[in-house]
């Protein structure tokens, strides 16, 4: 039988999401995941290559250490970085299509 993960396990993690929306305030909203599988581990999707660039310099992340891969068909990509905070794994990601990606690099 596998242990229970109780919720005090994520409870770190989720101090830290927490100081960093208290410490950023004007960061865009984001989906949030904390899983009792990797308690110490935060995913954060977000809507758009912009966003992602608005956490990047919030979590303090050198442009070097973004990536961008295709990941599928029909031009799909993603936009991602890990960083730790505090002792928390984040990954933060957007998904995109090439023709987005294109425009959005016109509109910079």
């Amino acid at each position: 039988m596998t242990d229970i993960v109780k919720l005090s396990a994520q409870a770190p993690a989720l101090a830290t999401i927490i100081r960093v929306a208290q410490q950023n305030p004007g960061l865009p909203g984001a989906y949030i995941v904390s899983s009792s599988v990797v308690p110490g581990e935060l995913t954060i999707q977000l809507d758009s290559v912009a966003e992602v660039e608005a956490w990047r310099e919030a979590l303090h992340v050198a442009a070097g250490d973004v990536i961008c891969t295709d990941r599928g068909s029909e031009g799909h990509s993603w936009l991602e970085f890990w960083a730790a905070v505090e002792e928390t794994s984040v990954h933060v990601y957007t998904r995109f299509t090439v023709a987005a990606r294109e425009a959005e690099g016109a509109a910079a």
